[in-house]
Formats: C-alpha cells, structure tokens, sequence
C-alpha cells in the first residue's frame, strides 16, 4: 500500500540520516550492491546496512505497488504518482552505487541526500493522491450504497 511505502520511506531515510552522522558508518562497507570489503565492524556496520536493506525493500514495495496500480486499472493520477515514485527510488539507488563506488566524494553524498529528498516527497504524494476520497486502497472507491462483498471489503483492508 502507499501507507506502507511511507512508512519504509521514512525509516530508510532516518537510517541514511545515522548512516551519514555515526562515526565509521558511511565506510563501513565498501562495494555496491553487496560489500566487497567491510572497513568498520559493530553499530556503524549494522546501521549501514539496515540503511541498504531498507532501500532495497523500499524498491521491491514499490515494485509490487506499480504492478498492483496497473492491474487494478487505477486512475491516471495514482498510476502517475506510482511511476514517478518508483523512478525517484531507482535513481536513488543508481545515485547510491555511484557515491559509494566513487568513494563517498561530498558532491555525490550531496546528490544522495537530494535524492533522498525526492524521493521521500513523491511517496507522500503517492500516498496523499491514492488516499484521496479518504481511503487507502490505491484510489479504488467504492460507492456508497453499493452492495460490497465482505471479500471486495477484505481484499480493499489488506492494501
């Protein structure tokens, strides 16, 4: 769901924030998707690499949310926010690799953060656009007055 995608965002974003800021953390591994090598052990490994597992569920979330998005037929608008958003997150990773390949240059870590930035604003948008109406199930309404199957109702609670 979009409130899901937010609540990842928000995480991954904390935890790049104590990636950045914990003494080590930032080199701690080197390589990229993976570590090739491992240059400080303990709390700024862990942090590390929470912050690259998060990323990556952030990824494979948004992943299924854009193939749910398009197989519910939703509207253009959230179909468009899904998009969008997901491309923010692939740029964010592809920004990753490259800060971390090229050595942490500050022009990079600048970059990252941007993009980070971006991200985090297109998924809010996402979840703001998809909760229009006041619901949460990706911009799917249901009228009011129309008999509801408990397993429509079931289906539209679980996203």
């Amino acid at each position: 769901s979009s409130t899901g995608a937010v609540a990842i965002a928000l995480i991954t974003v904390l935890f790049g924030g104590l990636t950045a800021n914990i003494a080590g953390a930032p080199v701690a591994c080197r390589g990229f998707p993976g570590c090739s090598s491992i240059e400080v052990t303990g709390l700024p490994l862990i942090v590390h690499i929470v912050h690259r597992g998060l990323a990556f569920l952030l990824f494979l979330h948004l992943t299924g949310v854009l193939v749910g998005v398009r197989r519910r037929g939703e509207s253009g608008p959230v179909r468009t926010a899904a998009i969008v958003a997901f491309l923010a997150v692939i740029a964010q990773i592809a920004v990753a690799g490259t800060m971390v390949m090229s050595a942490l240059p500050p022009e990079w870590r600048s970059i990252h953060q941007a993009t980070g930035t971006l991200v985090w604003v297109t998924i809010v948008l996402l979840a703001l656009i998809a909760r229009r109406g006041g619901d949460d199930t990706m911009g799917t309404k249901v009228p009011t007055g129309v008999p509801v199957k408990p397993s429509q109702r079931a289906m539209a609670d679980a996203r």
